[in-house]
């Protein structure tokens, strides 16, 4: 019996470890179970949450595109819209240099009048010529810059004829001047021609001068269009050939634009028939200084074949020599200028035109 009890006890025993052994594997498998659900739960919101990060990223991604072509697009557009700005202001500025520099040049090469543009575009010779070698204004004829061409027409009796052939030979040694000229009968009233200078000679009377120029301007006064130079017989016809020499030289200068270089006949002679003087003998002659003015002036010619000054056409013509028909006397002008041998008027003839009276006067 009690051999029984113990086997029975033995198999109790082992079915009580058997059972706990199997409720530890049971509790472990359990606890693993649980363990792996907490661990997939883990992985699942891991996962979810990827997914979500992911999105956010690819939606920055997408948004930071959007912006860059966005941006993109506006940077193309305003470097569009600034080259062709600055394309439109290199023509433009472009445009404004080219008629500031050649407005003149364009201007007279499809016919236009230079005295008819504005004083911006008129030559800025201005007052500088001589530096102080002179008394007065110069003016000019208008030329390209290569020397002046033009004719002097002889109004003078024959008597007179050597001492204008003498001058103009001795102006015309100047490189700036291509003179000619034209002999017609002797013209005492001495008539402007337009384009053109005339010299003559007669007895005008006890007017207090020997001899006389005229510079007619037209439009705004920017250049000569005809000059006058008479000899006044009443003073000059029992007077020295020298004193005719000089006289005839002095007023075909100033037909030129020149004004006088000294005005005291007490100062030692300058060699220049622009010189007062009481020796005549001394001043018969440009000088060097006189060529060096016109030269600032007009320019060297280039050739002895020049271009002559532009004609007029027949109606302006026309309308210049009526005009200085009907002048009035040259006193009946402004007084612009009186010393010991020399008074300048100006008179205003109406139709635009504005003649300058410069009178030598008898010692």
């Amino acid at each position: 019996m009690r051999h029984i009890d113990n086997s029975s006890n033995n198999m109790w025993q082992s079915s009580r470890n058997a059972v706990a052994l199997a409720v530890e594997e049971d509790a472990e498998i359990a606890k693993r179970m649980q363990q792996e659900e907490r661990d997939a739960h883990i992985a699942r919101g891991l996962q979810t949450s990827e997914q979500q990060q992911r999105g956010h990223i690819v939606a920055l991604e997408a948004t930071a595109s959007d912006t860059y072509d966005d941006s993109h697009q506006v940077e193309k557009s305003c470097g569009k819209k600034f080259c062709s700005a600055f394309i439109m202001l290199s023509i433009v500025a472009g445009g404004i240099m080219l008629i500031l520099y050649y407005g003149s040049s364009i201007w007279q090469t499809v016919g236009g009048d230079p005295a008819d543009l504005p004083p911006f575009f008129q030559d800025n010779w201005g007052d500088n010529i001589g530096n102080g070698t002179s008394v007065g204004t110069f003016s000019r004829w208008h030329n390209r810059g290569n020397g002046l061409h033009l004719t002097i027409v002889n109004g003078l009796t024959s008597d007179w004829y050597r001492y204008f052939t003498a001058a103009v030979d001795d102006w015309n040694a100047c490189p700036a001047l291509d003179l000619d000229t034209e002999t017609i009968e002797p013209d005492d009233r001495c008539q402007a021609i337009s384009g053109q200078m005339k010299v003559c000679n007669a007895a005008y009377g006890f007017t207090a001068w020997t001899g006389l120029n005229e510079v007619y301007f037209e439009g705004n006064g920017a250049y000569i269009v005809s000059s006058v130079a008479k000899m006044n017989e009443t003073y000059l016809r029992r007077v020295s050939s020298e004193e005719k020499q000089f006289v005839m030289c002095h007023e075909i200068g100033h037909g030129f634009g020149l004004p006088h270089r000294d005005e005291n006949t007490n100062n030692p002679d300058l060699g220049t028939c622009l010189d007062y003087t009481a020796t005549p003998a001394n001043n018969m002659q440009p000088d060097e200084t006189d060529f060096s003015h016109l030269i600032d002036i007009y320019g060297q010619r280039r050739g002895r074949k020049m271009p002559s000054l532009r004609r007029r056409n027949e109606e302006d013509r026309l309308r210049f020599e009526r005009i200085v028909s009907e002048k009035r006397p040259y006193k009946e002008g402004r007084l612009l200028h009186r010393s010991g041998r020399r008074e300048v008027y100006e008179s205003n003839l109406g139709g635009d035109i504005t003649m300058i009276t410069t009178v030598l006067l008898a010692i």
